[in-house]
């Protein structure tokens, strides 16, 4: 990342030849030495052998790589807008037409626009160069026989190089000369979607006649058994393709033969018609009934702008103007909402404005929630409020304004409703003030659940259970309903995202759980869990006198994304939980010791690769870990300087569990 500075390692594998989603980035302190650190949110995909180049001055794209079971044809981007490159935000980009096996990747630039080259060998063993327009976020196939497995890409001047793989050959491409013709021209001058269908078709799939041979010489197969292998890299100029027998659209003039006069690339297709439309088309989306009007691609699938409105709770659709039924209105691409568009919540109140990825709002947007009466402008990550934005409360006249992440605010001032600072700062800040404690996911047709921004937020399964105040017996992780209560629970609001508040019994001690519930009665969603305390009193949780856990459960288990603060211990836990305790990427702060963990974990201890600084001796270790205890890393004081490595003799001192 050349304004930044940095170096990215993205992805890999670990020492037990697992395949990971972390990132780490490298950048040089004053002193000349390079100071690696983990970014706090990594892929949401493992990738190993991935390629990975940089996009203008502060972003850089991850493609393919092997996710632990396939090859992936996923591609993502990763940008930073301030000064910290660890705070930067993950954007989903169109996928690859074909997946490839260890993928090469280079960028360059043509006609004053960045365009990103990836070669590799498709899962069948054929040879292929994909073409990604970045300001376009389109993709075509180029119309070539090079990117072999194992070839590497560079760009010299104006030609693309193609080097080694399955031969030890060189092979060039003229870009200049390219992006005047044939499927790179009509990518680059004026993208068409035929062109992807025509540079679909494998060249080898054609017989070539005699006048084609003759003036391009023999097929590859027959060339390869009458002429030796060369014992020497050479340099050869990639030959034009062998025509194809595509009638409609004709065959670009790169696919012609000689004799073809030169074509204005306007006159190669013929226009197009009109998109077509449906009107009231029944469909299912995010598992509830759906009605769609709106322009269709060839495929049925929802593409274009379009209208798509959900069914009420008795199967009933009104006009989008009554406000009775959740709907989005905007643009679509393939099925998923995606482009600029309205989405409105009806069980939540809640009306989004802006640019949509795969269902969820990305970038600057507009968030009005009727039930809170407050409207938030800004960025938008993932469906939530993250980066720069304002919050306006209008039940109080409060105004906040500064860094959001993950739906809550971390940092800025607080503003009276004359305009007088309440507070300013870093926080922490009050729980009220979160535009949305939800976690968004991608879109339902993407193969995800419900998520913020979809119309639903609870899942529903099972028979009804209990949702009361009185004490119930309930553990993490259990399989079974709760037992029955005829105690009404203590609700505000209506619907299935309706916070509730209870005392059950968790892990054998009391607890006060504050949050959503899904419809058997178990803890679900969002919400805040509180232990009582020796006395068996509740306090709030900024005054730290009780433990708690505030995040994401699933069937009263606390999974997800969420936030442990254990009073005993006076240790805090940040991250990713499964069943309750810290697993994947994560945080540990240890206020008694006074150290900080940041890294990986299984099972609620370090474990795997990891970062954990000593505040009262000054030191850092980062290396490997396993079972909260280092074994094979490097030891340096805060200065930088190295004072210890190896995989072994590590003190029992540097034990975090």
């Amino acid at each position: 990342m050349p304004r930044k500075n940095a170096i990215f390692a993205i992805g890999g594998r670990n020492s037990d030849w697992q395949e990971l989603s972390s990132v780490e980035v490298a950048q040089q302190s004053p002193a000349g030495d390079l100071h690696w650190n983990r970014l706090p949110y990594g892929m949401r995909q493992k990738r190993f052998g991935a390629a990975a180049v940089p996009i203008g001055s502060a972003a850089f794209m991850a493609i393919g790589g092997y996710n632990g079971s396939q090859w992936t044809d996923t591609v993502v981007l990763y940008e930073v807008d301030g000064d910290d490159v660890r705070d930067g935000v993950w954007t989903d980009l169109p996928e690859m037409p074909r997946a490839v096996m260890d993928p090469k990747a280079v960028v360059t630039k043509l006609n004053h626009k960045e365009y990103v080259f990836v070669a590799g060998a498709t899962l069948d063993g054929s040879a292929c160069i994909q073409v990604f327009a970045v300001d376009e976020r389109k993709w075509c196939v180029m119309d070539t026989d090079g990117g072999e497995e194992g070839c590497t890409l560079a760009v010299e001047g104006d030609t693309l190089l193609c080097i080694g793989g399955d031969s030890n050959k060189v092979r060039c491409l003229d870009l200049i000369e390219e992006s005047q013709k044939g499927i790179l021209g009509l990518f680059i001058n004026g993208f068409d979607e035929n062109v992807v269908e025509v540079a679909a078709i494998p060249v080898e799939q054609h017989p070539s006649s005699k006048e084609e041979e003759e003036a391009y010489g023999p097929p590859a197969q027959e060339q390869q058994q009458t002429n030796p292998p060369p014992r020497s890299v050479e340099l050869e100029q990639i030959p034009t393709p062998i025509p194809t027998q595509i009638q409609s659209p004709p065959p670009p003039p790169s696919a012609m033969s000689d004799t073809s006069p030169t074509t204005d690339p306007a006159h190669i297709h013929p226009p197009e018609p009109g998109p077509q439309r449906v009107e009231n088309m029944d469909c299912v989306v995010d598992g509830e009934q759906a009605r769609y009007s709106g322009e269709v691609n060839e495929a049925g699938q929802r593409h274009g702008q379009g209208l798509l409105m959900w069914a009420d709770q008795n199967g009933s659709f009104y006009p989008k103007a009554l406000s009775k039924n959740s709907y989005y209105e905007g643009e679509f691409f393939e099925d998923s909402r995606r482009g600029k568009g309205i989405f409105y919540v009806h069980n939540e109140g809640r009306l989004y404005e802006g640019t949509f990825e795969r269902g969820v709002l990305f970038g600057e947007g507009t968030l009005t929630d009727v039930n809170r009466d407050l409207v938030y402008q800004g960025g938008f990550r993932k469906g939530m409020s993250n980066g720069e934005g304002r919050c306006q409360y209008h039940s109080t006249g409060q105004t906040f304004v500064g860094i959001w992440k993950r739906g809550k605010p971390v940092s800025g001032q607080l503003f009276a409703i004359d305009n007088r600072v309440i507070k300013s700062g870093d926080g922490p800040w009050s729980y009220e003030l979160a535009v949305d404690v939800s976690r968004a996911g991608p879109d339902g047709n993407n193969g995800a659940a419900a998520q913020n921004g979809s119309r639903r937020t609870l899942a529903s399964t099972g028979t009804r259970g209990t949702t009361g105040t009185q004490t119930t017996t309930q553990r993490d992780n259990r399989s079974g309903p709760p037992p029955p209560s005829d105690s009404p629970p203590v609700v505000r609001g209506v619907g299935p995202t309706s916070v509730y508040k209870m005392e059950c019994v968790v892990e054998g001690e009391v607890v006060e759980y504050t949050g959503t519930l899904n419809e058997v009665g178990q803890r679900h969603g969002n919400g805040i869990m509180i232990w009582a305390d020796e006395h068996g009193k509740f306090y709030p949780k900024e005054l730290g006198k009780n433990t708690y856990y505030e995040g994401q459960f699933f069937e009263d288990s606390r999974s997800g994304d969420g936030l442990m603060y254990v009073k005993d211990e006076n240790r805090t836990y940040r991250g990713t939980f499964e069943r309750g305790v810290l697993t994947g990427e994560g945080i540990l702060e240890d206020a008694r010791r006074d150290l900080t963990y940041e890294g990986t974990f299984k099972k609620g201890s370090p474990n795997g690769e990891g970062k954990c600084i000593y505040r009262p001796s000054n030191r850092v270790f980062i290396g490997r870990w396993r079972k909260g205890q280092p074994f094979a890393g490097k030891m340096y004081n805060n200065q930088g300087q190295l004072l210890q490595q190896g995989d072994s003799g590590w003190g029992v001192e540097l034990s975090i569990d």
